[in-house]
C-alpha cells in the first residue's frame, strides 16, 4: 500500500491544473494562420437543453506591432500554469517569479536571447485582447459571458543588482480577474506537463491539450474537421484533405508518444469528422493516479438510459464516449415519439451514429424534476422504479440480474444513510454555539483530503464530505469535526484505513485520527477502517 501511495504521488507531480476556457478555445497561433492580420476568430453554436441555439464568438486580437500569441507563448503559458500550481493561486492575482524559474521550466537555455523572448512573450500576453460573445464560461455565475479582457492584466518586469553585485530580476504578472474567478470556481482540467514538454511539434502540444479537454475522461472524442481546424487553429484551408495533411505529423507524434491509439475519419451529411481514440496505457495511467477528470453525472445517466432501452453496457458506453451525452440524450428523449419501433436499442444506435434529423422533444422529465446538486444515480433509480411500478414497457429492465440486484441494494443503502444522516443532523444541530476550530487542524485536514483525492480520485468523496472540518491538532493526533455519528461511521467504514495510512505517512507511526461531533466535550472515536 505504501509503495502504491508513493508511486501515485510521484506521478501526480507531473500534473498541473489548467483553466478550462483557454484549453478549449483557440488562443495561440501554432500554425501559420492569421500571421499578418493580427486577428483570430472562432465561432461555434451550442444547443441548450430547451432546444435553443446559443451562438458563440471568440476573437483574439493582437496589439499593433506585437503579433498574436504563438508557439513560444504557448510554452510560456504552460510554464506559468506550473508556477501557479506550485506556488498556489495568489490571493491578489499577482504572480511573482524570476525569469530563471520560467526559463528553467520551459527547458530553454539561460541565454540573453531566451530571456528577451520570455519578456516579450509576457508583454504580448498582457496586451492581446480577447472578445468573448457568449464564449467564455464563468462557472461561478453558471453562464457564458460577453466581455473584452486579456489573459494577463498587467506585467511588471524589473532587473536590479543584489548586494553581491550580481544582476538579478524580479517580475510580477497580474492574472485576469476572469482567469482567477474561473480557477477559484474549479473550472479546471489537468495537464500532464511531463508529456507536454516531451512533444516537439507545437501543433501536437495544442492538439493534446484540446483533445484531452474535450474527451472529458472518455476514451474517444469526435469532431467535425473544419471545426477542429478553427479550434487549433490552422490556416484557413478550403479542403479537408489539406487539413488532414497538415495534422498528419502531429498525429504521428501523438501516436508515437502513446497518447493516441488511432485517428479515423468518416463522412456524414456532406461533412467529414475526425475521431480520436486514446490509448489504454495513457487512459489507465491517468486513472490510476486519480488525475483523470471522471465522467460526470450526464455520462452515467446516458449510459443507464441506453441500457434501460435494451442496449448492452459496452455498446452504450462506446456511444456515449464517441458522441457525447448531448447527442445521446437528444435521441433517448425522442424515443417515445417514434412509432412502431420493434427494436428501440437498434434504432437508438443507428440514430446516434448517423445523427438522424428529428424534432427536438421536450427535456426529460427526470432532468426537469431533479433539484440542483441532486444525486444523479439516485434520481435515475427513482425514475426507473416509478416506471417499474407502473408496469409499462420498461418493466423488463428490472429482471433480477446480479447487476440489478447490486445497484438496487446500493441505492437503498444510500437512501437509508441519507435519511439517517438527516435525522442525526437535526439532533446534533441543537447546540447554538459555534465550535472554535484550530487553524493548524484545518490546514492539516485540508492537506490530508488533497492526498486522499490524489490516491482515490474526487469521486471517492460523498457530496456531504465538505461538511467535515479539521477541529483540533495536538502533536500527532488530529481531531476531525463531523456533523453526526452516522457520518462518522460512514467515514470510518469507507475511508478510515486510507486516511489513517496517509496521516501516518505524514507524521509517523504514532499518528492518530479521531472524530467527534462536539469539540467542546463530546465523545471522540478513533478512525481504524
Amino acid at each position: 500500500m505504501a509503495e502504491k501511495v508513493t508511486e501515485r504521488r510521484e506521478q501526480a507531480k507531473g500534473l498541473v491544473l489548467a483553466e478550462g476556457n483557454f484549453e478549449e478555445h483557440p488562443y495561440f497561433r501554432v500554425g501559420d494562420r492569421n500571421a499578418g492580420t493580427g486577428v483570430l476568430t472562432y465561432e461555434n453554436e451550442l444547443r441548450t437543453r430547451d432546444g435553443h441555439i446559443l451562438r458563440q464568438s471568440w476573437t483574439v486580437r493582437a496589439v499593433h506591432g506585437r503579433g498574436l500569441p504563438g508557439r513560444f507563448d504557448q510554452d510560456v503559458y504552460v510554464a506559468l500554469l506550473q508556477m501557479i500550481d506550485d506556488k498556489g493561486l495568489p490571493a491578489d492575482g499577482w504572480l511573482s517569479f524570476s525569469l530563471y524559474e520560467l526559463v528553467e521550466l520551459m527547458g530553454r537555455k539561460h541565454s540573453g536571447r531566451d530571456y528577451r523572448q520570455v519578456r516579450e512573450s509576457l508583454r504580448r500576453l498582457a496586451t492581446t485582447s480577447i472578445e468573448s460573445d457568449n464564449a467564455f464560461y464563468h462557472r461561478g455565475w453558471k453562464e457564458y459571458i460577453s466581455d473584452t479582457f486579456s489573459l494577463l492584466s498587467e506585467v511588471k518586469l524589473s532587473e536590479y543588482e543584489d548586494p553581491q553585485g550580481e544582476r538579478t530580476d524580479r517580475n510580477r504578472v497580474l492574472l485576469s480577474q476572469y482567469f482567477v474567478d474561473s480557477y477559484k470556481a474549479n473550472y479546471l482540467k489537468n495537464i500532464d506537463v511531463e508529456f507536454y514538454w516531451s512533444l516537439a511539434s507545437p501543433i501536437a502540444k495544442r492538439l493534446y491539450r484540446l483533445v484531452d479537454k474535450k474527451r472529458n475522461g472518455r476514451r474517444r472524442w469526435e469532431v467535425e474537421l473544419f471545426s477542429l481546424k478553427d479550434r487549433i487553429p490552422l490556416s484557413d484551408y478550403k479542403y479537408a484533405s489539406k487539413i488532414k495533411e497538415k495534422l498528419a505529423p502531429a498525429h504521428a507524434e501523438l501516436i508515437e508518444k502513446d497518447f493516441l491509439k488511432k485517428i479515423t475519419y468518416r463522412k456524414n451529411g456532406g461533412k467529414e469528422f475526425a475521431s480520436y481514440a486514446i490509448t489504454e496505457t495513457f487512459h489507465a495511467r491517468r486513472s490510476a493516479i486519480g488525475a483523470l477528470e471522471p465522467p460526470g453525472g450526464d455520462e452515467f445517466f446516458c449510459v443507464q438510459r441506453l441500457k434501460a432501452e435494451g442496449m448492452e453496457t459496452k455498446a452504450a458506453e462506446e456511444l456515449v464516449a464517441t458522441h457525447g451525452p448531448s447527442r445521446v440524450m437528444r435521441y433517448v428523449e425522442a424515443l417515445p415519439y417514434q412509432k412502431n419501433l420493434r427494436n428501440p436499442a437498434g434504432w437508438l444506435r443507428k440514430a446516434i451514429e448517423n445523427n438522424y434529423e428529428l424534432d427536438m422533444p421536450p427535456i426529460s422529465g427526470v432532468l426537469k424534476q431533479a433539484s440542483p446538486g441532486a444525486n444523479v444515480e439516485a434520481t435515475l433509480y427513482q425514475h426507473c422504479e416509478a416506471r417499474r411500478e407502473r408496469k409499462d414497457d420498461y418493466a423488463w429492465f428490472f429482471s433480477e440480474t446480479e447487476e440489478t440486484q447490486s445497484n438496487r441494494k446500493r441505492f437503498e443503502e444510500e437512501e437509508q444513510y441519507r435519511a439517517k444522516a438527516s435525522e442525526d443532523l437535526n439532533l446534533d444541530d441543537s447546540s447554538s454555539s459555534e465550535p472554535i476550530l484550530d487553524p493548524q487542524a484545518i490546514e492539516a485536514w485540508e492537506s490530508l483530503v488533497e492526498d486522499l483525492v490524489a490516491l482515490l480520485g474526487q469521486d471517492s468523496l460523498s457530496p456531504w464530505f465538505d461538511q467535515l472540518e479539521g477541529g483540533y491538532l495536538e502533536g500527532a493526533t488530529l481531531t476531525v469535526l463531523v456533523p453526526n455519528s452516522t457520518a462518522a461511521n460512514y467515514l470510518n467504514d469507507n475511508l478510515g484505513a486510507d486516511l489513517l495510512h496517509l496521516w501516518r505517512e505524514r507524521v509517523g507511526e504514532g499518528a492518530v485520527l479521531e472524530v467527534t461531533t462536539d469539540l467542546a466535550g463530546g465523545k471522540r472515536a478513533l478512525l481504524t477502517g
